[in-house]
């Protein structure tokens, strides 16, 4: 008897753990990329507002899960209590729960909004959303994802959407070139340059070449669909 209690509580386990993750799943089928939430905000058809209602509601769903990771992470034993590193740690996540439960609630507030404008009704987007409308907090797109949209772009608005992606991570290339440049200058003036994995030094400036290379190739990305608005 014991035996088969056993065996139906994995089973039984299992089962949850299968159903967990197929609604993990179907969070992420939902999500939009970034560059497909700018554009579909922007866009007029009602079947667009019910994608960005699903959208918001899935990333509601994944604030939600942050929030409550990090409200345990918050009540977590970070080693002794009277010490000020254990307090400081807690807070941290204590602030992130905060964070990722107000961004729920935006999320979900949204949700609701694009519901109601895929019904054909009047609403007014809520307090504080303009930044998940520009796609914050959306997945960014995937390199076989960028090449689709790219080749199905077929209006002014499809490459808009593309150049300001681009021109957006060209920015932020060139804070990664300087960041690690900055760590490059530091380790060369510390007098203190090696490590188990080599000169620390020349690891950054492989890292500032890359990221200016990407920087460059992200620039001449946005030039070209800068070019295709004006001419669409």
């Amino acid at each position: 008897m014991r035996a088969n209690h056993f065996r139906t509580t994995v089973v039984a386990g299992f089962a949850l753990l299968g159903l967990a993750a197929g609604a993990a799943a179907q969070e992420r089928q939902n999500l939009l990329t970034s560059i497909e939430v700018k554009r579909l905000v922007s866009s007029a058809e009602l079947t667009d507002h019910t994608r960005l209602r699903d959208h918001f509601a899935a990333l509601s769903d994944q604030y939600t899960t942050a929030a409550r990771r990090d409200k345990n992470l918050a009540r977590a034993p970070w080693g002794n209590p009277n010490r000020r590193s254990g307090a400081t740690v807690g807070s941290k996540y204590t602030r992130l729960a905060e964070q990722a439960t107000a961004s729920a609630a935006i999320a979900r507030e949204l949700a609701a909004h694009h519901e109601r404008l895929a019904a054909g009704l009047p609403s007014t987007p809520p307090k504080d959303s303009a930044g998940f409308e520009a796609g914050a907090g959306a997945p960014a797109p995937s390199v076989a994802q960028l090449r689709e949209l790219a080749a199905g772009a077929r209006t002014p608005a499809d490459h808009r959407s593309l150049e300001e992606y681009f021109t957006t991570l060209a920015e932020t290339q060139a804070k990664v070139e300087g960041r690690h440049r900055n760590m490059a200058a530091m380790y060369r003036g510390s007098g203190n340059r090696r490590t188990l994995g080599g000169d620390p030094a020349i690891h950054c400036d492989r890292q500032v070449k890359q990221a200016r290379e990407a920087a460059a190739e992200a620039r001449a990305t946005a030039a070209e669909h800068r070019q295709l608005v004006q001419v669409g």
